[in-house]
């Protein structure tokens, strides 16, 4: 009887415990591991549910031999390209000067914060399809920029992903980092408990031409935003000042993060 009591005391302080902490315990510790791409770049990943993730942005500048495309790796003639500017499949600039949050990005930051990339260069397709809208219902798996074994999360592998954690009102916490976001008076801080490690890497406006302008980050320290491999170009994007998870189809030009889901085992 003096054992039974003891155990059910247990079991009480336990339930108590997870009454308090509410579901932020089922985060902790999650199992992770890493992944390197085709340029030995190396990138943490986390399990999250039965979703194993890329922990960090992606800053590969070359497709790997097994994805579905192996373009040059500039599609605009230098002819007709800005001095200095480098417009290939991804989004790099090349101006070195920074000031807090500002639109220059340092090599320090690339590595970092990862690259930006336009929705056509995240899944592997030709330029010519950042102008170009499929029906929502398409939802192909690309491997695009991805390292062999991975590849860009479809708009439903998101939402896994979200609900998984909460839903897309709350979820945002949970997957922004604790430090590197703007405080400003309506900061809302992130903690991280997922492992997912969002930091606000910005994004970049493009242009449908390509090649009348120098690209220029923007959002640095404010804002983290990911592509999806729907045609739609559905993206999730998070902010300083919100909890909240934004889902909305966002113009293929643009320049955005990207973070890979690992292929599911057959």
């Amino acid at each position: 009887m003096k054992i039974e009591k003891i155990l059910f005391a247990l079991l009480m302080t336990a339930a108590i415990l997870v009454s308090c902490n509410g579901e932020e315990d089922l985060f902790l510790n999650p199992e992770t591991g890493t992944v390197s791409d085709c340029q030995g770049n190396v990138y943490a990943t986390v399990k999250i549910g039965n979703q194993w993730w890329m922990a960090e942005n992606l800053r590969c500048t070359q497709y790997d031999t097994d994805s579905e495309r192996q373009p040059s790796p500039i599609e605009i003639p230098v002819s007709t390209r800005p001095a200095g500017v480098n417009y290939g499949p991804f989004y790099v600039d090349v101006r070195d000067s920074i000031t807090s949050y500002s639109g220059n990005l340092t090599l320090e930051q690339r590595s970092k914060l990862g690259l930006l990339y336009t929705w056509a260069a995240a899944v592997g397709l030709s330029s010519a399809n950042n102008a170009t809208n499929p029906p929502a219902s398409y939802t192909d798996q690309r491997q695009g920029i991805c390292p062999n074994g991975w590849r860009i999360p479809t708009d439903d592998e998101w939402t896994v992903l979200i609900d998984y954690l909460g839903g897309h009102e709350k979820a945002g916490k949970k997957m922004r980092t604790s430090t590197g976001w703007y405080k400003g008076e309506d900061y809302v801080a992130g903690d991280n408990n997922s492992g997912f490690s969002i930091l606000p890497a910005g994004y970049d406006l493009g242009t449908s031409i390509g090649t009348d302008r120098t690209p220029a980050t923007y959002g640095i320290g404010f804002d983290a935003n990911f592509w999806s491999a729907n045609a739609n170009a559905w993206y999730r994007g998070f902010t300083c000042n919100s909890a909240e998870v934004k889902r909305w189809p966002y113009a293929k030009f643009t320049y955005l993060s990207v973070r890979c889901i690992k292929n599911t085992e057959e």
